[in-house]
């Protein structure tokens, strides 16, 4: 979004080419630390440390959609400044193939005419990264839920990173999909994973009052 020459972003957005107007979500901006005033004349959007991002001119309000005609103000400059910082930092972590914070801060000693890049400190983890680190591969995606609890039962065998103070060194979970209800087994050994499972069984049963098929 432009105003004056300068770039505004907004994240978590959706492109609509047949909507005339824009629509903003007072919910998720408040959920992100914003805060709103509004009066007759119309809302200011105020960033997390207090000064104002964004102004509009409201033309009618249909329950958590505000329809604005919109009037972009950036008045914080420090703001920008850290946003191109994270965009810059990111475009080279992508570029030279996802490398550590360090192999970037060392770039311009190990590379001719190079310019310093400065690391953000409050960078969320890279997905990417996250992604290429992870033991097993995620699961697939499905839509389809359980219609009745204990029709289907989530379970998974997981290790402890140390071993625990009662020197347990697995954990069995059990999480029914109808009703969320979860039950979590501390383990000395992989072999106890059907005792706890019947033991989970029993108790399921008796607390949701249905039959595990």
């Amino acid at each position: 979004m432009l105003h004056h020459g300068k770039i505004i972003r907004l994240t978590d957005v959706e492109y609509c080419p047949s909507v005339a107007c824009r629509l903003i979500s007072t919910g998720q901006l408040i959920g992100r630390g914003y805060s709103l005033s509004t009066t007759a004349s119309g809302t200011k959007l105020f960033a997390p440390n207090g000064d104002l991002y964004l102004r509009s001119d409201p033309i009618a309000s249909v329950g958590p959609l505000h329809y604005v005609r919109v009037i972009l103000q950036f008045i914080d400059e420090k703001v920008q400044v850290i946003s191109s910082k994270k965009d810059e930092y990111l475009l080279w972590h992508h570029r030279m193939g996802h490398p550590s914070k360090n192999a970037i801060k060392h770039l311009p000693s190990a590379t001719r005419n190079f310019k310093t890049i400065t690391i953000p400190i409050d960078l969320a983890p890279c997905s990417g990264c996250a992604t290429g680190k992870m033991a097993e591969k995620p699961f697939a995606i499905s839509y389809s839920r359980a219609t009745k609890p204990l029709e289907l039962i989530h379970s998974d065998l997981c290790k402890f990173p140390t071993l625990s103070y009662y020197r347990c060194r697995y954990m069995a979970t059990f999480v029914d999909d109808f009703s969320a209800f979860a039950c979590i087994y501390p383990l000395a050994v992989k072999s106890d994973t059907f005792h706890v499972f019947q033991e989970y069984k029993a108790c399921a049963e008796n607390s949701l009052g249905a039959k595990l098929l």
